[in-house]
């Protein structure tokens, strides 16, 4: 019989004894079978503590192995991460030190290089000595000869122009002497030029412009007539403070190639025009004119852009880079407006 039947069987034995009348055995059933009524309620709530405690440490042992869980996870996190820093930190390390290696081997490049291009620099700045000393011997050489020609030149082109002034010479006689001076006018010209290729501006004075310009034209009319040309002056009694001498020079050289590069019959119009702060000189032809693409090459020093007058005169291209170097030494400004075949005009200015 089972736990549960016995005290049924001692309920019903009570009941039975009770409804009999036998108080003594239905009493002695009615003990029994509550002691075993109770014994079992007790049994039963101490299965359900235990059942209870098993269930709270179960539950505690899982949330502790949730924990332990979680613990592990965060460690294994916690390593992946240290483990990628730890390789990025060897990768840093290693560019680092490989940048570094790159670095002193271009620093050792450099210094090098920095050796041999300072030893390149002080083998052009002796180059450069001895040429800037070659040039100065060169260019007082080169004035001894000019100065020394001079004088034997300019006997040929006045004994020519003697030798014209006679009268009963024959046209051949006369052809020569005419070109006897002429190439003493030329070779003057360039002498002249040789002699005056460095040009410091000087000492200055007061200077009225308006006879520096006459005495210009009058020294230059035997060039004029020989190509039968007409000179107009439109000119003031302008005082400006220059060189006299170079500023002579500057217009004898624009005048003369107005008269190179011009036609027979031509007119040559000079001007000089005072404006608030500078006045402005003008020499105009009505020759050649002067090609686009020459520019301002034509002011360089032995330009390639030379040429032939009108009358087959020769060019040593200088005189306008001379001219140049004049005016700038005055603060002033040289230029030109040219059409081919119609004309040139040539300006530069000079400040009051």
């Amino acid at each position: 019989m089972s736990s549960e039947s016995i005290p049924k069987f001692h309920y019903a034995k009570w009941k039975y004894y009770e409804r009999i009348k036998n108080i003594p055995k239905a009493y002695s059933n009615l003990e029994r079978y509550y002691f075993l009524k109770d014994s079992t309620e007790t049994a039963s709530k101490n299965d359900e503590y235990v059942d209870i405690e098993h269930g709270l440490r179960d539950a505690d042992k899982a949330q502790l192995i949730e924990l332990l869980k979680k613990d592990a996870q965060s460690k294994r996190l916690l390593i992946t991460g240290a483990g990628i820093v730890i390789i990025l930190i060897f990768t840093i390390l290693f560019m680092v030190l490989r940048n570094l290696k790159r670095s002193r081997t271009n620093i050792n490049k450099l210094s090098v290089s920095k050796k041999l291009i300072q030893n390149q620099y002080e083998q052009l700045t002796q180059v450069f000595k001895v040429l800037e000393k070659s040039h100065k011997e060169n260019a007082v050489i080169m004035k001894v000869v000019a100065h020394d020609l001079r004088g034997p030149v300019s006997g040929m082109t006045n004994a020519a122009e003697l030798m014209l002034s006679e009268e009963g010479l024959s046209e051949s006689n006369h052809q020569m002497l005419n070109l006897v001076k002429e190439a003493g006018a030329n070779a003057l010209s360039l002498i002249n030029e040789m002699l005056h290729t460095h040009h410091a501006l000087g000492e200055t004075e007061p200077t009225d412009l308006y006879t520096v310009l006459n005495d210009c034209i009058n020294l230059l009319q035997f060039k004029v007539k020989a190509k039968s040309q007409n000179i107009v002056v439109a000119a003031d009694h302008i005082i400006v403070s220059v060189n006299k001498d170079k500023i002579a020079r500057v217009i004898n050289n624009l005048i003369i190639n107005a008269i190179k590069f011009s036609s027979v019959n031509s007119t040559i119009s000079i001007a000089a025009v005072k404006e608030e702060q500078e006045v402005v000189v003008s020499i105009a032809d009505q020759g050649v004119g002067i090609p686009a693409h020459m520019g301002n090459s034509i002011f360089e020093m032995f330009s390639e852009n030379g040429r032939v007058g009108t009358a087959s005169e020769e060019s040593f291209g200088m005189g306008l880079a001379i001219s140049k170097q004049i005016i700038e030494n005055h603060k002033g400004r040289i230029w030109y407006t040219s059409t081919v075949g119609l004309g040139t005009t040539f300006y530069f200015s000079l400040p009051l």
